[in-house]
């Protein structure tokens, strides 16, 4: 009898499905046939009870930013830091002269559109602190998985990522 109990709780544990919305620090999944592990944890809102997750992801020496946002489905973007000290100068002379940034530009042979612009605040996971920014995103006008996002601060700070949309099924085994 205290067999079977067992044997219950074990297949209650197993047939619990986590999604990537489930995401935070100290948590794993696999990706790309290699087990990644949740090192840091950002919480965005954007007001209205929208919020999205950027989580910083490692593997050994390996590293990403994996962005989360819960529409009628999960969106998912891999992404890494940029630094372009000539884009970053294009960013900074476009927003002192327009108060707004390009809604077009090239970067590394393609040509990227402005598709959302969102204030709202950021914060560490477990921090009531949060900072106000500006989010641009941009998609490539040929792939538009392929994406390109800007994070602003001030009037000019920065922050520069590029990458692309994933698949939710790309993202497997998640545990905490």
């Amino acid at each position: 009898m205290a067999f079977s109990l067992f044997k219950k709780r074990d297949s209650e544990k197993r047939n619990t499905v986590l999604s990537a919305l489930d995401l935070q620090p100290g948590s794993t999944f696999n990706y790309h046939s290699k087990s990644w592990k949740v090192a840091e944890s950002y919480r965005y809102d954007w007001g209205d009870d929208d919020f999205s997750f950027d989580h910083k992801v490692v593997c050994g020496e390996e590293s990403f930013a994996l962005s989360v946002e819960e529409y009628d489905w999960i969106r998912m973007v891999k992404t890494t830091p940029i630094v372009n000290e000539d884009l970053h100068r294009q960013f900074v002379e476009a927003y002192a002269t327009d108060s707004a940034l390009p809604k077009r530009f090239d970067h590394n042979g393609c040509t990227f559109e402005l598709v959302e612009t969102a204030p709202g605040y950021v914060s560490e996971w477990d921090s009531d602190e949060a900072e106000e920014l500006i989010n641009y995103d941009y998609e490539d006008i040929a792939n538009r998985s392929h994406v390109f996002s800007v994070e602003q601060y001030d009037e000019d700070e920065f922050e520069m990522f590029e990458g692309h949309k994933l698949g939710t099924i790309e993202i497997t085994r998640i545990s905490q």
